[in-house]
């Protein structure tokens, strides 16, 4: 869905109405109401992690994912067209860039960088 920005805005619109409409004294408006009732029925998350920690741990299901990918095929060389997860095949193309720009840095990786470079290795 990262492709899709209407989608996303419009994710990022329910959650932000949802915060006003709970902070009204009341609580929310009819149409509100109805309308989070019917996004919690289909699981909708109001609240999603971000930062560092929805970053590492979305670095460490990759990671884990790489793991899988070498014991299945023996190598870390994902197809440039990944049917399986074409964001999977982003991930690596994005960390080996990554992993060559901390490399190259004056003083080393940053320390945030020097783990995930050693579970690489």
């Amino acid at each position: 869905f990262k492709d899709d920005r209407s989608f996303v805005m419009w994710v990022i619109s329910q959650r932000v109405q949802y915060k006003k409409q709970q902070a009204m004294p009341g609580g929310p408006k009819p149409f509100w109401k109805k309308r989070i009732s019917q996004l919690e029925e289909i699981g909708f998350e109001w609240q999603v992690a971000v930062g560092p920690k929805a970053n590492k741990s979305g670095w460490n299901k990759r990671f884990q994912q790489l793991c899988r990918f070498k014991k299945e095929h023996g190598h870390c060389r994902v197809p440039f067209v990944f049917k399986d997860d074409p964001s999977f095949r982003i991930w690596v193309r994005g960390t080996r860039a990554q992993y060559k720009k901390q490399q190259a840095m004056p003083g080393g990786p940053k320390p945030f960088w020097k783990k995930r470079i050693s579970q690489l290795e």
